[in-house]
């Protein structure tokens, strides 16, 4: 349920329990039925549901009466909380919007360069605690460049978000996708070695996925082919750091990028003598 919506109808439920009372008296005209308010909002399609406040109250029976049940004291003490639940929503609404803008990318939705690093010293550190591996993939579209130079940004734009969903569709669900920059995407790769032979298999699959794809712009359903050049690096096995990692992840997707794009490399010291055994 989109914020919104979420925050009339706690605004609805704060006038409802208003409509009980009339100058500090109970008002017997407005007398409520059974209700309970249930919120649910979406992420990442799974639904997850709040159940924020309920307000119950009994049916109007025969002779009884609305001040049996509650008494004014009762409905300024509901008025009251009401009223501080509907701020207190909001404030919760606001700093979750805002923790999300800092973290995800604007155009497409992902994490943004910033979350990248701070989840991988999470990762690293969890890789030296339980002496995993740890992988990167850096991901880097062919000519794109010169496609916005021809078709423009907004059919540039179109594309980056549908590479997106075509990377998503085709990594793990422990990996993490992010946008690097640009029209640059790096996937950190939890638990992955150089063993690991279904990482090359899942970068040559993304490749293919957006090589066969075509791309759909404008007014005049116009199709356009797209290539990306992607690089992949291991830690401990070749670098030693963060930013050594993310290095050698870039040094692979340039030499993929070198030998013509549409290419996936696994970065490899010469001679196949890595840096350090797990």
């Amino acid at each position: 349920m989109p914020d919104n919506i979420l925050i009339k109808k706690l605004s609805w439920m704060l006038k409802e329990l208003r409509k009980i009372t009339k100058n500090g008296k109970i008002n017997r005209k407005n007398e409520l039925e059974e209700k309970e308010i249930i919120f649910s909002r979406k992420k990442n399609e799974d639904e997850k549901r709040l159940k924020y406040l309920s307000v119950w109250s009994k049916k109007k029976t025969k002779r009884t009466t609305m001040d049996s049940f509650y008494s004014t004291e009762n409905i300024r003490l509901l008025d009251t909380l009401a009223t501080h639940a509907l701020v207190t929503f909001e404030n919760i609404l606001l700093y979750e919007k805002t923790k999300r803008m800092t973290v995800s990318d604007e155009l497409t939705s992902i994490y943004n360069y910033r979350y990248l690093k701070t989840r991988l010293e999470e990762e690293m550190n969890r890789a030296n605690r339980y002496k995993f591996p740890l992988g990167l993939m850096m991901i880097d579209l062919d000519n794109f460049k010169e496609h916005n130079d021809t078709y423009g940004h907004l059919s540039g734009n179109k594309i980056l978000k549908s590479i997106v969903g075509i990377i998503n569709k085709n990594i793990r669900i422990i990996d993490v996708l992010c946008r690097y920059g640009g029209d640059e995407f790096a996937v950190i790769l939890p638990n992955t070695g150089i063993e690991d032979t279904g990482i090359s298999s899942a970068a040559e699959r993304i490749r293919k996925k957006v090589e066969q794809s075509q791309f759909i712009f404008g007014k005049g359903k116009k199709k356009i082919k797209m290539s990306m050049s992607i690089g992949v690096a291991f830690y401990p096995q070749e670098a030693g750091s963060i930013k050594e990692l993310i290095s050698l992840a870039d040094k692979a997707m340039y030499k993929a990028k070198k030998g013509g794009g549409n290419k996936s490399v696994i970065y490899q010291t010469k001679n196949n003598k890595r840096r350090k055994k797990i």
